[in-house]
């Protein structure tokens, strides 16, 4: 008996220890995902300046300058589309391992 309420409490902290590192890893990608919103707006903003400053280009050097700048910064943007949606697929997955660990808590309570 002693020896199995050892076992069940030893369970316990470390299924708990593991949902609390999950949820740190959770918060931490919430973060970064935080970050490269931010990132992505800005760089939406630049691309719109950049694209109204251009309209008003009487130059060809310098439409031609702000096309290049457009593109580069369009260009920038997709990356951080496409770190956004790869954190976005890395929440999920912590999401669906904490579930995990809060479903292993969860039946070992039950025992």
């Amino acid at each position: 008996m002693v020896k199995r309420k050892v076992d069940f409490l030893a369970s316990i902290d470390t299924y708990g220890e593991n949902l609390a590192n999950k949820n740190k890893e959770l918060l931490a990608l919430q973060e970064e995902k935080t970050k490269q919103d931010k990132k992505n707006a800005d760089l939406v903003k630049k691309i719109d300046k950049t694209k109204k400053a251009s309209q008003s280009s009487k130059s060809e050097t310098a439409l031609k300058s702000s096309l290049n700048a457009i593109r580069r910064l369009e260009k920038n943007n997709n990356k951080i589309k496409e770190s956004i949606k790869k954190i976005n697929k890395e929440i999920i997955s912590k999401e669906k391992e904490i579930i995990i660990e809060q479903k292993k808590i969860s039946k070992e309570e039950l025992k």
